[in-house]
């Protein structure tokens, strides 16, 4: 029996050495003013509400509802792929629902300052834990029921509606109510009456 071990000889590219492609920069730079102008136009769009109304409430409001197009959009683009067999189309679709799904990330990172101001750090560990937690099941998950089901159509479906949860569950978004030790007393306190009546 002859084993046959292969090695790599291919080396990783510094950063040094990906940041001196003319094309990579361009993109990255791109990306960068990209995610910053997205930022700034949900901040300042949240400030005039606010200067304009003086309400912390329709503030929020009007931050929270900058999720939406973005978990919307990237459903919307996500349909197509379910249905179709051309590559063209399902990679178009693709890049469009990704994205959409980019302009998620900036506001995401920035409800837990809103939220829980004390616990900021805490709140972002939490989530970048849930992202990695994600990032490790889907692929599995999509693994097996491509395995289970033959196709495709099942797991996409599944981001599909994942998506839209995301989008309803933004409109449920309270950033104008922080997170404090007297709300969460307060909250256990309510949730402890009902079975002591």
């Amino acid at each position: 029996m002859e084993v046959i071990v292969l090695v790599s000889t291919v080396q990783r590219a510094t950063y040094r050495e990906v940041f001196a492609v003319a094309e990579f920069r361009a993109l990255w730079l791109a990306q960068l003013l990209s995610v910053a102008g997205d930022q700034l136009a949900k901040v300042a769009l949240t400030v005039l509400v606010y200067d304009r109304t003086h309400s912390s409430l329709l503030a929020a409001v009007t931050f929270a509802a900058s999720f939406v197009p973005g978990f919307l959009g990237a459903c919307l683009f996500m349909i197509p792929v379910v249905f179709t067999a051309n590559l063209a189309v399902a990679t178009i679709c693709l890049s469009l629902a990704f994205f959409f799904a980019e302009l998620i990330v900036a506001p995401i990172w920035a409800v837990p300052m809103d939220i829980a101001p004390g616990y900021a750090g805490t709140a972002s560990g939490m989530m970048n834990f849930g992202f990695g937690l994600a990032g490790i099941i889907s692929p599995m998950f999509f693994g097996v029921m491509i395995d289970l089901t033959g196709t495709w159509t099942v797991p996409l479906a599944i981001s599909v509606a994942l998506l839209l949860l995301g989008a309803v569950l933004t409109v449920r978004l309270r950033p104008d109510i922080p997170f404090t030790e007297e709300s969460v007393t307060s909250l256990q306190r309510g949730r402890a009456a009902p079975q002591n009546a």
